[in-house]
């Protein structure tokens, strides 16, 4: 098992030639943000890592390398990019939390257009689904919703809000099993 451990890099060292300059300081800093909330980053597979609370998937980071593909999809540039796990972004819960926290205007900036990348947006159907996000509608969004491409400092503020929020659905669901 310790030899798998160590088979797994760390995100700095995968990014290492991949990320360049503000992207990479980005990326690091949000990292060791994640490691100061108690919350690690673990590969899942290829270019895509996890974060975690308390055993449940938090946030994921993609590391995207120009030209390589993803589905239909075909990356533009050497990047990286968070989206939020488990949001219910129609929620009257997460309505409310993302206007108090002045969030909806970053969260619509940030919206995740289906490209085509996933199995389930391939076939038949037309891709993306109409999602209510904020408060707001939007049509051909990715499953996953949003997602931050190389964030700025104040879309990664959102972005640590929104994990905040996350890390308080697992305290309460955790609560509830109790």
């Amino acid at each position: 098992m310790s030899e798998q451990k160590k088979a797994r890099p760390e995100l700095s060292d995968f990014i290492e030639g991949i990320l360049e300059g503000d992207i990479k300081q980005k990326l690091l800093e949000f990292t060791e943000y994640c490691k100061a909330s108690k919350m690690p980053v673990r590969l899942s597979s290829g270019y895509l890592w996890g974060v975690y609370f308390k055993g449940k998937r938090v946030a994921t980071v993609e590391i995207t390398v120009k030209g390589n593909r993803r589905g239909q999809y075909t990356h533009e540039d050497n990047s990286w990019i968070i989206g939020i796990c488990y949001l219910n972004y129609g929620s009257p819960d997460f309505e409310s939390y993302a206007k108090d926290e002045n969030l909806s205007k970053i969260i619509w900036q940030n919206i995740a257009y289906c490209k085509g990348c996933l199995k389930a947006c391939i076939g038949n159907q037309a891709p993306g689904l109409d999602k209510k996000i904020a408060g707001k509608i939007f049509n051909k969004v990715c499953v996953s919703g949003v997602g931050f491409k190389n964030p700025d400092d104040e879309a990664l503020d959102c972005v640590k809000k929104l994990m905040e929020f996350r890390k308080n659905s697992i305290i309460s669901e955790n609560a509830k099993k109790s």
